[in-house]
């Protein structure tokens, strides 16, 4: 399964219980890998992925075994396209940090954008993520503007 597969499969809703499996096995590797680049803590971990600690905590620790319900898994996806965004707008290494920093833009309110993504929940999650693939689409457009004007 590739991340465009758990992200065209969030976007509808899931079915029986070998797709939940796997769509599970998935989510895991991706929000384990996510929150590794992104430094998370376990209560932001916990938070931006919208499941407990105890169960943050099984999940890192290998231990949890079962499945997300649609708003989890809509998180991953969600997580999964704003992270790649980042990758594609910054270097790897400040698409990473990135997420962490303090800004002052006012809409961040003095916050990190994983504070104010765990504050805000799904709507904010969902506004930045159409925020930042908005950029990544102009940056497109203005690269292949260049390329035809060579």
């Amino acid at each position: 399964m590739t991340n465009q597969l758990l992200i065209a499969e969030t976007e509808e809703r899931f079915g029986d219980a070998v797709m939940q499996a796997q769509l599970a096995a998935l989510a895991v590797r991706v929000m384990l890998g996510i929150a590794t680049s992104w430094k998370l803590t376990n209560a932001e971990g916990a938070g931006l992925f919208g499941i407990t600690r105890y169960k943050w905590s099984n999940l890192k620790s290998g231990q949890w075994t079962g499945v997300f319900n649609q708003d989890q898994l809509t998180r991953v996806a969600l997580l999964l396209r704003i992270n790649d965004a980042l990758h594609e707008l910054f270097p790897d290494d400040q698409a990473d940090r990135w997420p962490r920093q303090a800004t002052q833009n006012p809409i961040l309110n003095g916050k990190s954008l994983v504070q104010a993504m765990v504050h805000g929940g799904i709507p904010f999650i969902i506004q930045t993520r159409n925020y930042l693939e908005s950029d990544v689409a102009r940056l497109k457009k203005l690269d292949s503007a260049a390329r035809t004007s060579r």
